[in-house]
């Protein structure tokens, strides 16, 4: 066993093949071991390099643990101690890294860790910390304090816990969740993410991919207003750029759009609403009371649950009204209306407008707007009304009722 001792300055110590101690001593020390070595670290930023089998404790200060790689041997354990304020992070290595604090102590002053290139889980500490997930799908805990969080290649899982965090999803198609304290900010990266505010005011950033925004509300928390109605508190701000996929965003709180965003997806059953912007947008709502607006671009609206107000604005619009006795307004251009269930009331707006009726129990809608001259149509579904012939609809002039035999109005 070999005793290895730095210096007051900064030092590069160099391990055997057999089982070492390395004491760093004063200065910002690079330690490089083999197998089943121990470090002693006694200054500010210290760096550890080893294969496996080590025990690290450190006096003072905050340490950097990196280049984890296990060439043989049995599972690497690293103890990072702190004595003087009684501190210590306890990390096991096999296949994979895992990071993980004690019950019975704080956890240790450890300021940045990077993975392996396999699949890890790394639990950060309550100081701040970078932790690199490097490449394999990889678990990221930031857990408290400011942390820094990088999933870098493969499909991560990335945790901000308390306070302002940054996260990096990195190459891949990545889960990203600020948690739920702070003004955290998500960058998505290239790859399909999905990116969750949790709570907080928070920054969400897609990048390259088809992206998923999720949401919500959380009383009065966050004081800053975009893209948003009135008496409602915004407390995300989310920013996507041109060209960048077919993103998504999921929201428990009425909201609108922003720019590049493609699809608004409406949670939860508040009553709530949501507005689309110039794009061809897809807009989903809850089981509450929606107000849709699809505003300009061929926009795709879906009423699902309750009473609905389906406004599709400009563009060649399709909208659906499900469940509850619903408004549906095309707008300009030539739309298709389609009320659902409940007994709905369709206009069509300006256009050639085509009013859908898929099944004959569906309910007795009233067409406000239905104009021959407009090449407005009636069109009906073969499977909810059989292949039927036209004589088996009849047309009242008086009341303006079209009806289905059987005396079925539609």
């Amino acid at each position: 066993m070999a005793s290895i001792n730095g210096t007051f300055g900064n030092d590069i110590l160099i391990g055997t093949p057999e089982t070492d101690s390395i004491f760093g001593d004063l200065g910002d020390d690079t330690l490089i071991g083999g197998d089943d070595d121990e470090f002693v670290f006694n200054n500010v930023i210290d760096v550890l390099v080893f294969d496996s089998g080590v025990y690290v404790y450190s006096s003072d200060g905050f340490d950097i643990i990196k280049n984890f790689s296990r060439l043989s041997g049995e599972d690497d354990n690293v103890i990072s101690i702190d004595p003087v304020n009684n501190k210590y992070t306890y990390v096991s290595i096999n296949t994979s890294l895992s990071v993980r604090n004690t019950d019975v102590v704080s956890p240790g002053k450890i300021e940045s860790i990077d993975g392996t290139t396999g699949s890890d889980t790394i639990q950060g500490t309550s100081a701040d910390e970078i932790i690199y997930g490097l490449e394999g799908n990889d678990v990221l805990y930031g857990n408290g304090g400011y942390d820094i969080l990088y999933g870098e290649p493969g499909n991560d899982s990335l945790y901000g816990g308390g306070n302002a965090n940054r996260l990096y999803g990195g190459l891949g198609n990545d889960y990203l969740n600020g948690g739920d304290n702070g003004g955290n900010v998500l960058y998505g990266e290239k790859g399909d993410d999905i990116l969750e505010g949790d709570g907080g005011l928070d920054v969400l950033i897609g990048g390259i991919g088809n992206d998923t925004y999720i949401i919500f509300v959380f009383g009065s928390e966050g004081n800053v207003v975009i893209n948003q109605f009135a008496n409602q508190t915004r407390i995300f701000q989310i920013t996507e750029y041109l060209n960048e996929g077919t993103d998504t965003v999921e929201s428990s709180f009425s909201y609108k759009l922003g720019d590049n965003l493609e699809n608004l997806v409406l949670t939860g059953s508040e009553d709530i609403n949501g507005i689309g912007n110039a794009l061809d947008n897809r807009i989903e709502g809850n089981a509450g009371y929606n107000f849709l607006v699809g505003d300009d671009g061929n926009d795709h609206l879906l009423g699902y649950g309750d009473y609905d107000i389906l406004v599709g604005g400009a563009g060649n619009d399709t909208l659906v009204g499900g469940a509850g006795n619903d408004f549906l307004n095309g707008g300009s251009g030539s739309d298709f209306l389609n009320g659902g269930t409940g007994n709905n009331t369709l206009t069509g707006d300006a256009g050639a407008d085509t009013f859908v009726f898929n099944f004959k129990s569906e309910g007795i809608d009233i067409i406000k707007d239905f104009s021959y001259l407009e090449s407005d149509k009636i069109q009906t579904s073969t499977i909810g009304f059989g292949a039927t012939s036209t004589n088996e609809f009849s047309y009242d002039s008086k009341t303006g009722a079209l009806s289905f035999q059987q005396g079925k109005r539609i």
